[in-house]
C-alpha cells in the first residue's frame, strides 16, 4: 500500500473515533456530491468504502414515518414494543392480538408518543392513497385469532384495514407461542395449535394482504417475519415450536424470491431469547400453560431495544438477520460445517432439560395449589 493510501486511512481512523463514524460520513457524502471526479482514482474510492461501512444505512424514521404498519402479537412483548416504536416515528399502527383489553392498552400507550404534527413523509405518504379523502385513523386495534386462519376472519380484518387506514406499507408477523414438553409427551392436537399459531396463521394473513402491498400507499411494501434461532437450529422440549419456526424460514424464502417481482422485500429475523413472557404463555404436553418465567428468557433480550434494531434490518433492505449470542450464531453457522459437533452439543442440553422436568413440574402443580 502507497504511503498516500496509508496517511488517508490514517487520518479517517482518527476522524472515525473522534466523531463516532455518523458526522464525518454525512461530511464525506456531501464532498462527493460537490467533487465525484475527485473520487474516482482507487485511494479514495478505498477510504470512502470503509467510511460509508460504518453509517447506519437508511433512516428508521424515513422507514416508518406516515407507514401504515400492522403488527400481530401486539398485546405484549416484542410485538408491544414494536408497535409503540413504529407510533413514535409516525408510523399508522394497525395492532392484533387476542386480547382486546391489552390491545385497547397499547393503543393508548402508543397514541401517547405519536408525534402530534403529521410530518412532509407523512403527507407525502397518504397523498398517493388511491382516493383523496383516504382515512387517516393513527392507530387501528383489530383482534385477530392465528387459530382462526381459515374462518374467513382474515379477510374481513383486510377489508377494515383497507376501509379505515386506507391500505398496508408493512406487515409484521410477529404472533407466536412456545412448547415446553418432549415429542413423546405432547399431544398431537397441540402440534397442531402450534403449527397453527405460528405457521399456518402468518401464512393466510400474509396471503391475504398481499393485494394490499401491492398498492402499497407509499410505495414502498414491506414483510417482517419474526421467527426464532429455533427456526435454524432444533432444541430437545421444543419439538413443535422448532417446526413451525422451520416452517416459516422455508415458506417466507420462497415467498421472498417470488415477491421480488413485485418489488415486496421480505425481511426474517431471529432472535434468540427476548425478556417477555413467551415461557409463561408457552404450552406443555397436555396444552396446559407453562406458567413459568425460564431463566435464559428472564436474561434475554430488552424487547424495546430488540424493535428498534429489527426497523433498522428492514430499513436497511436486510433480507435476514440473526440477534443473538454469539454462541447460539456461531452453532448456526458450524451447523453446516461440522454437523456432528453441533448435534452432540444440542443433544446434552436435551438430555439436561429431560432430567430438569421432573423438578419443574413439581414446581408447577404446587405453584397451581398455592393460587
Amino acid at each position: 500500500m502507497r504511503r498516500g493510501t496509508r496517511s488517508n486511512l490514517g487520518a479517517v481512523l482518527l476522524l472515525l473515533v473522534i466523531s463516532g463514524g455518523s458526522a464525518f460520513v454525512k461530511l464525506l457524502k456531501a464532498s462527493v456530491a460537490r467533487r465525484p471526479c475527485h473520487f474516482r482514482c482507487t485511494n479514495h474510492r478505498l477510504v470512502m468504502g470503509i467510511l460509508l461501512s460504518f453509517s447506519n444505512g437508511p433512516s428508521i424514521d424515513n422507514f416508518l414515518d406516515g407507514k401504515v404498519v400492522w403488527i400481530t402479537g401486539a398485546s405484549s412483548g416484542l410485538g408491544k414494543a414494536m408497535a409503540i416504536e413504529a407510533a413514535r416515528r409516525g408510523a399508522r399502527v394497525i395492532l392484533s392480538a387476542r386480547s382486546i383489553d391489552k390491545l385497547k392498552s397499547v393503543e393508548q400507550e402508543c397514541l401517547a408518543v405519536a408525534p402530534l404534527k403529521t410530518s412532509n413523509a407523512s403527507r407525502s405518504a397518504r397523498s398517493r392513497c388511491s382516493s383523496s379523502d383516504a382515512p387517516s385513523a393513527t392507530v387501528l386495534v383489530h383482534p385477530l385469532d392465528m387459530l382462526r386462519y381459515d374462518d374467513g376472519s382474515f379477510d374481513a380484518a383486510v377489508a377494515l384495514v383497507l376501509g379505515t387506514m386506507g391500505g398496508l406499507d408493512i406487515l409484521v408477523n410477529n404472533a407466536g407461542v412456545s412448547t415446553r414438553s418432549s415429542a413423546e409427551e405432547t399431544s398431537l392436537s397441540v402440534d397442531q395449535s402450534v403449527m397453527a399459531t405460528n405457521f399456518f396463521g402468518p401464512v393466510a394473513l400474509t396471503k391475504a394482504a398481499l393485494r394490499l402491498l401491492r398498492q402499497s400507499p407509499s410505495r414502498s411494501p414491506h414483510i417482517v417475519v419474526v421467527n426464532s434461532v429455533q427456526g435454524k437450529l432444533g432444541l430437545g422440549m421444543r419439538t413443535s415450536y422448532a417446526a413451525s419456526k422451520h416452517a416459516l424460514t422455508g415458506y417466507f424464502d420462497s415467498l421472498r424470491a417470488e415477491l421480488s417481482l413485485d418489488s415486496i422485500p421480505v425481511t426474517t429475523v431471529f432472535p434468540g431469547y427476548i425478556r417477555t413472557d413467551l415461557s409463561l404463555n408457552a404450552l406443555t404436553g397436555r396444552g396446559e400453560k407453562y406458567a413459568q418465567m425460564d431463566e435464559t428468557t428472564a436474561k434475554g433480550l430488552d424487547p424495546t431495544r430488540l424493535a428498534v434494531k429489527i426497523f433498522q434490518a428492514a430499513a436497511a433492505g436486510k433480507q435476514e438477520v440473526i440477534f443473538a449470542p454469539f454462541d447460539a450464531r456461531a452453532a448456526i453457522y458450524l451447523r453446516n460445517i461440522i454437523p456432528h459437533v453441533v448435534f452432540r452439543i444440542l443433544a446434552r442440553k436435551a438430555q439436561k432439560a429431560l432430567r430438569d422436568r421432573i423438578p419443574n413440574e413439581s414446581r408447577r402443580e404446587e405453584t397451581k395449589k398455592k393460587k
